[in-house]
C-alpha cells in the first residue's frame, strides 16, 4: 500500500475527541461553541443592555446554555451573553450544562406560564 493511501485511511479513522459534559456553572471557550443555525442578530438596545451589565459587573446575569455536540458544545440559549463576550474578545463565556430535552421541556413549562429553576445539588 501506498504511503499516501495508508496516511488517507490513519487520518479517517482518527478517534472522535469529545467533550465533557459539567455541573454547574463553568467557564468554557467561546470557539469551542457551535451556534445553532436559527439564530438572528440581537437588537441593538438588548445588547448594549447586556454589555452595560457586563461592564458594571465584571460578569454576564445569566450563562449561556449549552449541551454537548460531538467535539463541541451547542449553544441553547443565552445568545447575546455570547454576543457580548465575543464582542469584548473574550476567551472564554460562563456556561451551564442542560440537556436539549432537558431545555425543551423548561422552555416549553416557562411558555405556558410555569418558570421552572432547578437548583442542582452540590
Amino acid at each position: 500500500m501506498h504511503w499516501n493511501n495508508i496516511k488517507k485511511t490513519l487520518e479517517e479513522h482518527k478517534p472522535v475527541v469529545f467533550v465533557e459534559p459539567f455541573d454547574g456553572i463553568c467557564e468554557i471557550a467561546l470557539d469551542s461553541i457551535v451556534l445553532p443555525s436559527d439564530i438572528s442578530e440581537p437588537k441593538e438596545e438588548k445588547v448594549k443592555a447586556v454589555l452595560d451589565y457586563y461592564k458594571k459587573n465584571g460578569t454576564f446575569d445569566v450563562p449561556v446554555y449549552v449541551t454537548c455536540y460531538g467535539d463541541k458544545y451547542m449553544l441553547l440559549n443565552h445568545y447575546l451573553s455570547y454576543y457580548v463576550a465575543k464582542l469584548l474578545n473574550l476567551k472564554t463565556v460562563p456556561a451551564e450544562m442542560c440537556a436539549r430535552e432537558e431545555y425543551e421541556q423548561r422552555n416549553l413549562l416557562r411558555k405556558q406560564g410555569t418558570l421552572v429553576w432547578i437548583k442542582k445539588e452540590k
